[in-house]
């Protein structure tokens, strides 16, 4: 196949049949170690950057087989999807040299420098780099992916949710809705993934907003981020919202056979706010009373 040539820019892709394309702005795609890193192990040396689109073209549903196949669930499998797509577009070979020489490779643009133990064979391999891609992510998260950083996986969300859909049969992904006071269900302020944005009540719709995975650690998680109680505080009326996972007492629930979902280090229940159960209800801790604002159904 002859490669094409592409310029990645904040998310978007160029295409040009022939010739290599001289970017006038640094490309926004490949992997990166996770939390701050010392500048001078970087690679000492200077390349023309260039990105090339090469050997096939997968769509959303064969990429979310491969990340299925890999170990990903619930809304962290969306996740995987919709980074590839924004990384790569989906091309199998997809290549990005940057200015230091190194080579992000692959669907998830797996950096050759900083992520050497994934070969060149392995990196082009799709089932190959997906089973890397989920390693990095186990050892750091998301926050490793230049197109997660920027947001630019965003644009790819509702692609990738009904690609899962279509892999799971329906099934949303793996993950799990989260319906209480009202007939409402727990949902994310308009399925930002941003830190800090609001859980809440809404109508129950189905979508990656309202798709919860309530992992063994105790952890609560939508969008890849994590159920939160703002300012890691303890006392009633402490608002809920989605943050960075960071492993934190405030990250903590427990989903006992009453219905309540429990922090254990304020010992108080996730309560809809004032007793309310319009679309937009802000979640919230409060003292576990048994009341029925406090009661939540995990389907």
């Amino acid at each position: 196949m002859r490669p094409l040539r592409l310029v990645l820019s904040a998310g978007a892709v160029a295409l040009a049949l022939a010739g290599s394309v001289l970017l006038g702005s640094p490309a926004q795609a490949g992997t990166r170690p996770a939390g701050p890193h010392d500048s001078r192990l970087a690679p000492l040396a200077s390349c023309q950057q260039q990105s090339f689109l090469e050997g096939d073209h997968y769509s959303a549903v064969q990429i979310a087989q491969l990340a299925r196949d890999a170990g990903f669930s619930g809304n962290d499998w969306v996740i995987s999807v919709a980074v590839a797509e924004a990384e790569s577009a989906g091309w199998t070979r997809a290549r990005l040299i940057n200015t230091d020489c190194s080579v992000d490779r692959g669907l998830w643009q797996i950096n050759s420098y900083w992520h050497g133990e994934v070969s060149d064979a392995c990196a082009f391999d799709p089932p190959c780099n997906a089973r890397g891609t989920h390693t990095i992510w186990a050892n750091g998260g998301w926050t490793q992916w230049t197109t997660y950083n920027n947001g630019a996986y965003q644009a790819h969300m509702a692609e990738a949710q009904d690609a899962v859909n279509q892999v799971s049969g329906g099934g949303g992904g793996g993950g799990r809705r989260i319906s209480g006071y009202g007939g409402k269900c727990v949902d994310v302020n308009g399925a930002n993934s941003a830190n800090g944005t609001a859980v809440q009540l809404w109508d129950c719709n189905g979508t990656v907003a309202q798709s919860w995975t309530v992992g063994g650690d105790g952890t609560v998680r939508a969008l890849g981020k994590c159920m939160d109680i703002t300012g890691n505080a303890t006392t009633n009326g402490a608002l809920v919202q989605l943050w960075d996972c960071w492993g934190g007492p405030n990250q903590k629930w427990v989903v006992t056979a009453a219905g309540d979902i429990v922090n254990p280090q304020a010992n108080r229940c996730l309560d809809a706010k004032d007793w309310g159960s319009s679309n937009g209800t802000r979640l919230q801790i409060w003292d576990c009373t048994g009341g029925a604002n406090q009661k939540w159904t995990v389907s």
